[in-house]
């Protein structure tokens, strides 16, 4: 990547993310003295980057590197050194194996990237101390990460809203993000127990993402006051046990409940029939014990519904009953102890959608999942990763 850009020099702002840019890093770049902004990232870049030539430019403070090939150099003495405040800092796949100690003097942090890097072990104890008043965006997932020390109830972060710990090897009690947090994401670690009364808290969360973790004990009682806040809840392939409270859904913006493989018990409980923005609700692998949940059937956006391999019984259908799920499209009830006829009206009501007449939909209950994908700073809430 060159820069044709030397006698700019009051340009400020460059902002080239997401493209197909390939090559080194000119060094043309730092003849930008005015320079403030610069984002590089989700490109093809490569080489080696100098942590040193970047404060050179005593005006930046965002810059994001973000790439898969390059490798940001760091010196010890940039801690002391560096009095720069940044305000964001992207570093994803920068073959990172620790945290850069010139994160030590800064205070104004909003956006913190250092995603899929190769940190280990504990969060440093000083980073307790970086930017707990401004910082909005901390992305650590991807690492090896085993925990926060001493810190591992409490983040201080106060005005986190974007919180993602997926992928590493925390271990212990589920950590408890600051009470603004609106996106939390800590799947795939290997977290134990269950979840604290403390998440009580989190009246702003709008994702909770747990899966794949070995969380026990109840479903919490108090997700009740989520509210109309709440749209992804992800709890998939834990030990949960026990019953959904009936108490727990108030409805609002619900769009995916996803429990798969745990070992919940019990009756549905018919207050889920509130959840009317509902997209997909996922309980395979449990040991439910209900009848068919008629109540579903008004949910005019209501796609997904997947009760394989649970103990649900009696008949799918009864001339009492009125079956509608006008948009479904995966309906799953094998292995289960139901009876009886399946209505053709049932998928009479179903709306024939013009892709489907180029590719069939099928579906594989082994290979179909639930993905929760994150942009660059926000969260796309429901993604269906289908075998077709």
């Amino acid at each position: 990547m060159h820069f044709g850009l030397m006698n700019e020099t009051q340009l400020i702002d460059i902002n080239l993310n997401n493209n197909q840019l390939t090559g080194q890093i000119s060094n043309s770049l730092f003849n930008l003295k005015n320079l403030e902004f610069l984002d590089l990232s989700e490109n093809y870049l490569k080489g080696i980057v100098e942590f040193d030539e970047f404060v050179m430019l005593k005006y930046l403070t965002f810059w994001d590197i973000s790439g898969k090939e390059l490798l940001l150099l760091t010196k010890e003495t940039n801690a002391n050194a560096t009095r720069q405040d940044f305000i964001g800092l992207g570093f994803s796949s920068c073959n990172l194996s620790k945290f850069s100690n010139f994160l030590r003097n800064q205070h104004e942090l909003k956006y913190l990237n250092l995603s899929n890097n190769k940190i280990h072990g504990q969060v440093p104890e000083w980073m307790w101390n970086t930017s707990t008043t401004n910082l909005e965006i901390l992305d650590l997932s991807n690492n090896f990460l085993i925990g926060f020390g001493q810190h591992s109830v409490f983040l201080p972060w106060i005005s986190l809203e974007f919180l993602d710990l997926s992928s590493n090897l925390i271990q212990g009690s589920l950590p408890i993000p600051p009470v603004f947090t609106l996106f939390f994401h800590i799947s795939n670690n290997p977290l134990t127990r269950n979840i604290p009364e403390l998440f009580c808290n989190l009246s702003s969360l709008r994702v909770l993402d747990s899966a794949n973790n070995n969380l026990s004990g109840s479903l919490p009682r108090c997700l009740d006051n989520f509210g109309v806040v709440l749209s992804v809840l992800d709890l998939r392939r834990n030990k949960f046990q026990g019953s959904i409270p009936e108490s727990w859904i108030k409805g609002g913006n619900l769009v995916l409940i996803n429990l798969r493989e745990n070992k919940c018990q019990g009756h549905l409980p018919r207050s889920l029939a509130k959840c009317t923005m509902l997209k997909a609700l996922d309980l395979r692998d449990n040991q439910f014990i209900d009848i068919f949940p008629f109540w579903f059937g008004h949910l005019s956006n209501f796609e997904v519904l997947i009760l394989r391999s649970n103990k649900f019984n009696g008949p799918v259908w009864t001339p009492q009953t009125y079956l509608k799920f006008p948009n479904m499209r995966i309906f799953d009830i094998s292995y289960n102890d139901f009876m009886g006829k399946l209505p053709l009206r049932l998928f009479e009501n179903w709306k024939i959608r013009k892709f489907e007449k180029v590719h069939p939909f099928t579906y594989n209950h082994e290979n179909s999942y639930f993905v929760i994908q994150k942009g660059s700073h926000m969260w796309i809430f429901l993604t269906l990763i289908l075998t077709l």
